[in-house]
Order: structure tokens, then C-alpha cells, then sequence
């Protein structure tokens, strides 16, 4: 797994802690729902097009501890 080197200082998200700035850290990709599914399309009363999404992928930090494990 490839360690990133901070810029700033950011929060872990597994773990809560601070990752400060110049600390190793990496950044995982975390889905929520389908994100590979297309949107659906739904129709509102007034005749518009409303869509719904499906999922959505996202980019999370993790500190040097949590990415060990």
C-alpha cells in the first residue's frame, strides 16, 4: 500500500486521531450504496425529472496505524 506524505493536518477516519502535518498516511475509497448502478429517473408531479442517485464513492484519509491493519 502506498503512504502518502501529509500537506496538512487532517483527521483519520477509522480511527478518530490526528494525522499532522509530514505524517504518512493513505487514502482509501469508501462506497456508500451501488455507485455503479445508473441514476433513476423519477417523474414529480409538476412534470419535471427528478434522479435519484443510487450511491456514492468517496476518499477518506487513514493514519499510518489504521493502514497496517
Amino acid at each position: 500500500m502506498k503512504m502518502t506524505k501529509s500537506r496538512g493536518v487532517y483527521k483519520c477516519h477509522n480511527c478518530s486521531g490526528a494525522i499532522s502535518k509530514g505524517d504518512l498516511y493513505r487514502k482509501k475509497t469508501v462506497s456508500i450504496g451501488s455507485p455503479h448502478k445508473p441514476d433513476r429517473a423519477i417523474k414529480t408531479e409538476g412534470g419535471g425529472v427528478a434522479y435519484e442517485m443510487q450511491g456514492i464513492r468517496f476518499a477518506v484519509k487513514l493514519c499510518a496505524l489504521c493502514a497496517a491493519e
